[in-house]
């Protein structure tokens, strides 16, 4: 916002500069004294302006300054605030879709092991199943023992089989090779990261999407809510950045769960980990009515 208003300001002034000239070459041809008269505010108001884009450049520049700092400073003391506050514990990460920050969900991944917390796994939904032809979800969900639905009650299943592996690890019996996360992952409703074969304690979704032409879509994630947080003793959280080109966060704020608006920042990720300390369910970031931190000390 602050780059379109420079150039708003430049546009101004090339507009004023454009009829100044309009006007003195018109003066100049019909000898207008009146005009010449015009001409010579117009290029006071002019200078004014100019000053004020230079006085307006320089603060601009200021401001930009004064975030690189903060910025440079949250991430130096972040690693010192949220050091072991969640140790013993162990979250999986789910990217809803492709389109997703895939640096970021990263980033977070280290943050919470900075914490103390073991990041099992990261798993990123590729697609909604639901897309799939017919005979295929059909193959794909005989595979995972799921049969005789129509296919969007199938689609759904398949959905809930997945957050259920993610979450509760293997069912007894699935051989290595053969999991039912093995079966997703060759369909390409998934892409899986990391180890799948134990318990979470807490499930975080990043979510949102970077690239509207990768998003899977709301009904999906809907689904993967609900079967989140119908999980007993399970802590859900949903994080996204705070640009994005489509915000998930109308849906997940319907959801007694952890939000975090701004997980770009290091505020959003304070707030994040102080949030699963506490088991703080609710808003926080810089959207619409979201709370800045929860209670940090």
């Amino acid at each position: 916002m602050i780059i379109d208003f420079r150039y708003h300001v430049a546009s101004l002034v090339a507009i004023f500069l454009a009829l100044g000239i309009g006007i003195l070459i018109g003066g100049a041809l019909l000898g207008n004294t009146a005009l010449q008269k015009e001409l010579g505010q117009i290029q006071e108001d002019l200078a004014k302006l100019r000053n004020d884009q230079r006085a307006l450049s320089a603060e601009i520049e200021q401001r930009e300054a004064d975030l690189r700092v903060y910025r440079q400073f949250g991430a130096a003391v972040l690693p010192a605030l949220v050091k072991d506050k969640l140790v013993g514990k162990r979250a999986a990460l789910v990217r809803t879709n492709p389109g997703t920050d895939a640096r970021l969900a990263r980033d977070l991944a280290r943050l919470l092991e900075v914490a103390g917390c073991e990041v099992t796994s990261t798993t990123t939904f590729l697609r909604d199943p639901a897309e799939l032809a017919p005979e295929k979800l059909q193959t794909l969900a005989a595979q995972l023992g799921i049969e005789g639905e129509e296919p969007a009650a199938l689609a759904e299943r398949v959905l809930r089989v997945a957050i259920d592996r993610i979450v509760n690890g293997p069912l007894y019996g699935e051989s290595a090779g053969k999991t039912l996360l093995s079966y997703l992952s060759g369909a390409k409703i998934i892409e899986t990261g990391g180890d799948y074969s134990g318990m979470v304690d807490i499930l975080i979704f990043f979510v949102g999407s970077s690239d509207p032409a990768l998003d899977t879509g709301g009904r999906m994630e809907r689904v993967l809510l609900d079967t989140a947080t119908e999980t007993k003793g399970l802590l859900v959280a949903a994080v996204e950045p705070t640009t994005t080109a489509r915000s998930s966060l109308t849906e997940y704020l319907k959801y007694p769960i952890i939000v975090v608006d701004n997980i770009d920042s290091a505020p959003g990720q304070t707030a994040l980990v102080f949030a699963l300390v506490r088991g703080k369910k609710g808003h926080y970031g810089v959207k619409n009515s979201g709370q800045l931190l929860p209670e940090v000390f």
